[in-house]
């Protein structure tokens, strides 16, 4: 399997892990729906794992390869899409049937937000008439492959560092090896003039 698709698949168990243990600890309950909002932190990190090792396999591949931005932002982009994908479904059976009250609190929760910094309950009702099942699957999927790209972006310039730095200590010893090399073979011609 290809480091993308295997590392997407991953990311996408880790992060619908982590939905899971948010529900077995009552993150998703009325009274603690500001913990969830955790996932807004804590998720990037759990799809940064992934990334990097997909990333890293990918690089180690072609290990003599120059491993540019376009290769490594569409591995990553691969990896992301992947994992959004089978969390965007999972997301789906799990706001439906594990947790089917979990968007009602939020809006509830963000409308008393929205009342308790200054806006009118009218206003904040209209702001969050759009907050529904299907938009809220669609912007958490989004809002996943626009981290994950960020992600990507980061990672590979990481790995494209990490790879410069490598070619140039190869570089460096492959001159110190010649510069040896042409000062053996001139002690040996110095020696040989010698001899004559």
């Amino acid at each position: 399997m290809r480091p993308e698709f295997k590392y997407g698949f991953i990311g996408a168990g880790a992060i619908c892990l982590w939905m899971l243990i948010e529900y077995f600890l009552g993150f998703h309950e009325p009274e603690k729906i500001p913990y969830s909002q955790l996932s807004f932190w804590v998720s990037p990190f759990i799809l940064l794992f992934p990334l990097f090792r997909g990333l890293k396999e990918k690089v180690n591949e072609n290990p003599n390869e120059e491993f540019d931005l376009r290769k490594g932002v569409f591995a990553g982009l691969v990896i992301v899409v992947v994992s959004a994908g089978v969390v965007g479904v999972f997301s789906y059976f799990y706001y439906s049937a594990i947790s089917p009250d979990y968007i009602a609190n939020l809006k509830e929760w963000t409308r008393a937000q929205m009342i308790e910094a200054g806006t009118s309950p009218g206003r904040a009702d209209r702001d969050l008439e759009g907050l529904d099942f299907r938009r809220f699957i669609f912007q958490k999927w989004v809002f996943q492959i626009g981290q994950g790209i960020m992600l990507a972006l980061i990672v590979t310039l990481y790995l494209r560092r990490k790879q410069f730095k490598r070619f140039e200590r190869e570089r460096d010893a492959a001159i110190a090896a010649e510069e040896a090399a042409e000062k053996k073979r001139k002690k040996a011609a110095k020696a040989a003039k010698r001899k004559k």
